[in-house]
């Protein structure tokens, strides 16, 4: 009679295997972060035996693990994975991302959904159906999705009944947004921190937003990333339209960070942008890549727009290369009477702080990394 091979408690071979070597081996296919089956073979290694099931399902419900839609099976032994997942990649250029559609409202935990290189106006009708069943979803990050419609974007950010961190890095088309009317249909807006690249012909989402007031009129913390533009007319615009958008939230920002990456020195706007609306700001982050001087020039250019009685208690000036003549005039605009409230300055540069006798006079914490 022939004999039965020895067999695992659990009917499997594969528990046969050491223990430090079933570790490694799920450990190295956790590691591999851009492997667009690596969820998937985290499924399949949890449904092998009792063995590696903990150690795979370990993997599969650290939040901080992105989900993509390319991992999205019919099988439905493998859909009970996917839903502790808080945080979803949707790539466009993935398919298939019916699937995403499908099991979307099923998934409860989700928290964190970004949204890559999607066509926004060709999914239109299905993302906003999908964005309202998202009933916990507080962070969507938008990143190289195309849309021509500025109505319809907006429309879609304002479906998640919980958002409270919204991220947009469009593509925009050379003729710009189409579309400028829109209305949101709640009262008030969870959004608390927005973070919004500028970029030419992008007025029309302001209008959408602006239109939409109940929608930023609770926002905390705002990042304006300004984008290389050779053409100073379209900041002159931009800051139109911020300014308005100052006008709608003046009343709850708290955080304000104004980022302008590399360009042409004429690029930047010497026209008046007023921080003065913004009467609860408590923090300015300024932050500049170009040449030197810029990143203190806009700081003082801000600043000398804040209204006495402000309440800024924190300024941080970011700048990769070292500050010229502008410190001087920085260290005394800062100990006026306008800016009595303020107790820290973060410089990034080593060595300024020598820079900064009259604050430091004051007993104002400047800290340099």
């Amino acid at each position: 009679m022939k004999s039965k091979p020895d067999r695992s408690p659990w009917g499997h071979t594969y528990a046969r295997f050491p223990v430090e070597l079933c570790e490694e081996i799920i450990d190295s296919i956790a590691a591999e972060e851009h492997d667009r089956i690596a969820l998937k073979a985290l499924a399949t290694c949890a449904q092998v035996c009792r063995a590696w099931y903990p150690r795979a399902q370990f993997y599969l419900k650290t939040p901080d693990m992105y989900c993509k839609n390319a991992t999205l099976s019919h099988r439905p032994s493998l859909s009970d994975f996917y839903k502790p997942k808080k945080q979803f990649l949707l790539k466009g250029r993935e398919p298939p991302i019916t699937h995403f559609f499908t099991v979307a409202p099923y998934m409860p935990w989700l928290r964190a959904l970004r949204i890559d290189e999607l066509d926004l106006e060709k999914e239109h009708t299905t993302l906003v159906q999908t964005a309202s069943s998202l009933i916990f979803v507080e962070y969507l990050k938008l990143q190289h999705c195309k849309t021509q419609n500025a109505a319809q974007l907006s429309r879609f950010v304002t479906s998640f009944p919980a958002l409270s961190t919204l991220n947009i890095g469009c593509i925009l088309p050379p003729s710009g947004l189409r579309g400028s009317s829109l209305r949101c249909n709640r009262s008030k807006s969870s959004l608390r921190h927005l973070q919004i690249w500028l970029k030419p012909h992008i007025s029309p989402l302001f209008d959408c937003f602006i239109t939409a007031r109940p929608f930023v009129t609770n926002l905390r913390v705002l990042e304006l990333v300004w984008t290389p533009v050779s053409d100073s007319r379209h900041y002159n615009s931009l800051l139109q339209d911020v300014g308005e958008l100052f006008a709608q939230c003046g009343n709850s920002l708290e955080q304000l960070h104004w980022k302008m990456l590399a360009a042409t020195p004429h690029s930047f706007p010497q026209s008046s942008i007023s921080l003065s609306p913004l009467t609860n700001l408590q923090s300015l982050k300024v932050e500049c890549y170009t040449k030197p001087g810029n990143t203190v020039e806009y700081a003082l250019h801000l600043l000398e727009t804040v209204s006495v009685g402000n309440k800024l208690t924190q300024i941080s000036i970011l700048q990769p290369d070292d500050f010229g003549e502008e410190v001087k005039s920085l260290d005394h605009l800062l100990t006026s009477e306008r800016f009595r409230a303020m107790r820290n300055l973060h410089v990034l540069m080593k060595g300024q702080i020598d820079q900064f006798p009259k604050l430091r006079a004051q007993g104002v914490q400047i800290i340099c990394p």
